[in-house]
């Protein structure tokens, strides 16, 4: 499925002190949930 959109998501570094989203992936879409992509790309 490719990278995950989080991983390269540099606008929330830090936040939570993660990398990049590492810890908030939950507010970036296309990432996955359950095995369900969640959100809109784009």
């Amino acid at each position: 499925m490719g990278l995950c959109p989080a991983a390269a998501e540099e606008a929330l570094d830090g936040v939570h002190d993660g990398t990049n989203a590492g810890r908030s992936c939950w507010v970036v879409a296309g990432t996955l949930c359950k095995d369900s992509v969640q959100g809109h790309l784009p």
